[in-house]
């Protein structure tokens, strides 16, 4: 595949969780390869209003809440398509970390942790989705974690969360390919910024040491990547779930 493959010039791009780093350098990095991004932040208020233009990106803020529904996700990507015209890639970015023993975990953090990280992928594939089925096809990237895939003891709300995203990904692979959508999933693995390492060099240490590369992943790594899997390069390919963990899947 020539080069101008990853070209994502004239492209629109909508990217649902710009609050982290991984979101920043995935939206940084289709920004440079030529799309025209829409970065929304999930908050715990709510605004209707588009902000800021600059460099290809703009800005809208919703509340957690609100995307966990059918009719706030509607909303939001109606705001999209009025912003953006169409939407040509999607990349849901969702993550709220949870650590808990499983048998301490209650009934409102479960609601919370499922509708933090698996929710609200369900609703905005599901309007977004909607809308490339009838123009003709587009990709969406959905961002999941490698404890989706690999269980952790005192993480079972996450895991399960996170294991739902990437059956989502793989159903709806089967169910919207044959209208043109591609959809593929972004696993990660221990990265440099984890809300719950960040201020933990211990926990840092400890991760480095079992890691087979020793050392924590850098949101670059994921942007490229998520060019990849959002660009006319990835033509072959739906319904997989692509990791990038320093290689912990493999070690037992």
């Amino acid at each position: 595949m020539p080069l101008n493959g990853f070209d994502l010039h004239g492209k629109k791009g909508l990217l649902v969780g710009a609050n982290n780093n991984v979101g920043q350098a995935i939206c940084s990095a289709m920004t440079e390869a030529g799309a025209d991004m829409l970065r929304v932040t999930v908050t715990k208020s709510s605004s209707s209003s588009v902000t800021g233009s600059e460099s290809g990106t703009s800005d809208i803020e919703v509340e957690v809440t609100a995307m966990a529904s059918d009719d706030g996700a509607d909303r939001m990507v109606q705001a999209a398509l009025t912003k953006l015209g169409r939407v040509d890639i999607l990349v849901n970015n969702f993550d709220l970390a949870f650590a808990k023993p499983l048998v301490d975990v209650t009934d409102a953090e479960l609601d919370i942790v499922l509708a933090a990280n698996l929710s609200g992928v369900f609703w905005t594939m599901k309007h977004v989705g909607r809308h490339m089925i009838a123009n003709g096809g587009g990709r969406v990237v959905n961002v999941t974690s490698a404890l989706g895939e690999r269980g952790l003891p005192n993480v079972a709300a996450y895991c399960i969360a996170k294991g739902g995203v990437t059956q989502l990904t793989k159903a709806a692979a089967l169910e919207w390919g044959p209208s043109g959508v591609y959809v593929n999933g972004l696993g990660l693995g221990w990265m440099e910024g984890d809300p719950i390492a960040v201020n933990n060099p211990e926990l840092i240490e400890r991760l480095q040491r079992y890691l087979p590369m020793h050392r924590l992943g850098s949101p670059d790594e994921v942007g490229a990547l998520a060019v990849y899997l959002g660009s006319d390069a990835c033509g072959y390919m739906s319904g997989h779930t692509v990791y990038v963990e320093g290689g912990v899947m493999t070690k037992l």
